[in-house]
């Protein structure tokens, strides 16, 4: 499992229990959103970064990672406005005392948390995924170049020591020899 699946994966399953959390303090809160503050929590905070996150274990991963960076930026932009931008019941400065107070605002904070580092795993990963053709090809780490022998004009072989990897651009990798 690479990187981008793993830290994926567990913030989106992180993010979606500090989601529970909060949503049952709305409740006993009776904090109550509009039709399309709900319809947004429900689809861009707790549905896209599920899908994204299914996405990341399949063969589409980039898309995935698309999915998490766009809606983790997009909660964090809601949650921080919501949260601690706007003057209304869904402020934390205006949570009584008491455990479910305490639960709003604690998890207001952690939504907060999740939401920024979720935002950066999905554009760090994004990043990666879309210099790591350039990124490899450009290393000076004892790599060369070598002009591809196949009747692709866009791969290429590169030599890594001993190793040859053969690359093609948004693609994986399709050949790895290890000549002996």
């Amino acid at each position: 499992m690479n990187r981008a699946v793993k830290y994926g994966t567990a913030i989106v399953l992180v993010h979606l229990l500090v989601n529970i959390a909060h949503a049952a303090a709305h409740l006993k809160l009776h904090i109550e959103l509009g039709l399309a503050a709900m319809l947004f929590v429900m689809v861009v905070i707790v549905l896209l970064p599920l899908i994204a996150m299914l996405v990341l274990w399949t063969s589409r991963e980039r898309l995935g990672v698309i999915l998490l960076a766009l809606s983790m930026s997009a909660s964090l932009i809601f949650g921080l406005y919501n949260h601690f931008v706007a003057a209304g019941p869904d402020h934390v400065g205006e949570q009584a005392t008491g455990t479910w107070g305490t639960t709003f605002v604690l998890t207001a904070y952690l939504l907060l948390v999740t939401e920024a580092i979720g935002t950066y795993v999905g554009f760090h990963f994004l990043y990666r995924k879309m210099t790591a053709w350039t990124g490899i090809c450009s290393s000076t780490d004892g790599l060369k170049w070598l002009p591809s022998e196949t009747p692709t004009s866009h791969s290429a072989t590169i030599h890594f020591g001993r190793d040859l990897v053969h690359i093609q651009p948004f693609s994986s990798v399709v050949a790895y020899q290890y000549p002996g």
